[in-house]
């Protein structure tokens, strides 16, 4: 059996830009943990005190909505930043649960990343505060630690292209070696 290596390149690659164009254009919620710490307040009334960070982040290419943010218990001391002065609306509302309370941001556009600090007692912990990250893309990927990117976005991009232009180039010219005589 002979492989016609322009018709399969024909089909193939329409299929592949299709799958790339609707697959990688939608919104991808990330989220992690800043480092906890721990201070003790000294004088009359000496207390200890806890606080952590939670980063969100939409690194998808499209927006984010309903992004809600579930507590089993949400401290009175919560700042939400960056803190928009004069927004249309408003940029967070906490809703309450039957076992817990949720944060809710109703957008997030493409790049954009919001961080939520707490402050509580030295009673609670993480664990009893956050529990879960979700939008309605799905839920949020949590990371242990604060991702990085490693290379220039030039770079990224010419490697992207490489690794998309040299299979499509190895398999023209195998179609075209093919079809001569």
């Amino acid at each position: 059996m002979q492989v016609d290596w322009v018709l399969l390149v024909m089909v193939a690659f329409p299929i592949w830009a299709a799958l790339d164009y609707f697959l990688g254009r939608r919104a991808k919620i990330m989220a992690y943990l800043g480092q906890p710490s721990s201070f003790n307040l000294e004088g009359e009334q000496s207390a200890g005190v806890r606080t952590h960070s939670l980063f969100i982040a939409n690194v998808g290419r499209r927006e984010a909505t309903n992004i809600r943010l579930g507590h089993k218990t949400l401290p009175e001391f919560k700042f939400l930043f960056p803190k928009l002065a004069k927004a249309p609306a408003p940029l967070f509302q906490v809703s309450a649960l039957p076992e817990g309370k949720e944060i809710i941001i109703p957008l997030l556009a493409p790049e954009q990343q919001v961080t939520i600090s707490y402050m509580y007692p030295a009673s609670l912990s993480i664990a009893e505060i956050n529990a879960y990250v979700k939008s309605d893309v799905g839920a949020a990927k949590m990371l242990g630690v604060l991702p990085l990117s490693p290379y220039p976005v030039w770079l990224s991009f010419l490697a992207v292209q490489l690794l998309e232009i040299i299979p499509i180039t190895v398999l023209v010219y195998y179609a075209i070696i093919k079809v001569r005589p």
